[in-house]
């Protein structure tokens, strides 16, 4: 992994601002890139590099906190000379609107699992693998997600149908087709797979501007679905809580606002929300672990495309990790480093 220092600035605020700030707060933000070892490939294309911005800040009483601000293809785009600026902005105590690209990672800061005495309501967390299409690792069962929409149907349903068949009993798999699905499609790859019970469900088959139809077909489907890509577009998770879905929730809490609101959900509904990551980096990854505690089902956490860089942590590689994985000092030595 590459992961470079583009930009950083240091201040000490003396003054509380309307974001709700303690005083004298010593804030420092990141700008970082990250090179994959294998691009990402799903129906918006390939994405090879992860570029975010990373807030830290140390209150008065010593206690840190990391958030990040992760642009995602397909998800939440920005508009980075802004998001710089605005970090400039924050760094040096000044209030910013309520709209600020900065919202997820300056929520995050105030995010319960940063405190040093947090205790994990779940304290081991299992993985999701990620299905890569050149790969031919053998699968000893548990969760496995693949990307799909990316063939014809009648290529890829077959494919797909052959692989699911091979994977031991114990399989969980994620179809996950990134809104590529039409509603005719969708119902082909529900009759391919109704009667196939490895499949845990299909992952945000339609656009959010078709939720309507998607709702409807979701109440008599056998196969579950999942919502993703729609709860980014709802915006916070107590919207969502009003739709009434029937299915599956992915959420990637580094992409919303309200850290404490997602989390109340989490803990509301922890039989159907799965955690997904963005591809963050090691600071905003030990976030989204610290937040996979309060959900029961395997988490979507894969990190492999940054395994064996040296800005890694081996821990956060194993296919169970333990929480909190990294502690605060760690991840303060990491980036007094960078």
């Amino acid at each position: 992994m590459l992961l470079s220092r583009v930009d950083s600035l240091l201040y000490v605020t003396n003054r509380a601002s309307s974001q709700g700030y303690s005083m004298n707060e010593v804030r420092h933000f990141h700008h970082i890139k990250q090179k994959f070892s294998q691009p990402i490939i799903n129906s918006y294309g390939k994405w090879s590099e992860r570029e975010s911005i990373v807030l830290f800040t140390q209150f008065h009483d010593g206690s840190i906190a990391f958030g990040e601000v992760t642009p995602t293809p397909g998800f939440l785009s920005l508009d980075f000379e802004n998001a710089i600026q605005e970090s400039k902005k924050w760094a040096a105590g000044q209030d910013l609107h309520e709209d600020s690209p900065l919202a997820p990672a300056l929520n995050c800061l105030r995010a319960e699992f940063w405190n040093p005495s947090w205790i994990p309501e779940r304290k081991e967390i299992r993985k999701c693998r990620l299905f890569f299409n050149n790969e031919s690792s053998v699968y000893s069962g548990g969760a496995v997600k693949r990307k799909v929409g990316l063939l014809p149907e009648g290529e890829e349903i077959p494919m797909v149908k052959d692989w699911v068949s091979k994977l031991p009993a114990n399989s969980s798999v994620r179809l996950d087709p990134n809104q590529s699905l039409s509603p005719s499609s969708l119902k082909r790859w529900i009759d391919a797979f109704c009667e196939e019970e490895k499949i845990q469900f299909i992952e945000q088959p339609m656009p959010h501007s078709r939720l309507d139809e998607m709702f409807e077909m979701a109440m008599d489907s056998p196969v579950p679905l999942a919502l993703d890509e729609s709860i980014i577009e709802i915006g916070c998770m107590q919207k969502v809580n009003r739709i009434n879905w029937n299915g599956y929730f992915v959420i990637k809490p580094s992409l919303l606002k309200d850290w404490s609101g997602t989390i109340d959900f989490i803990r509301e509904n922890p039989n159907k929300s799965v955690l997904s990551t963005v591809f963050e980096s090691s600071f905003g990854y030990e976030a989204l672990a610290r937040c996979c505690s309060f959900s029961l089902l395997d988490a979507g956490i894969e990190r492999k495309v940054y395994e064996g860089g040296h800005q890694e942590f081996p821990e956060h590689h194993k296919d169970c990790i333990s929480l909190p994985c990294i502690a605060n000092q760690r991840l303060l030595a990491l980036w007094n480093s960078l």
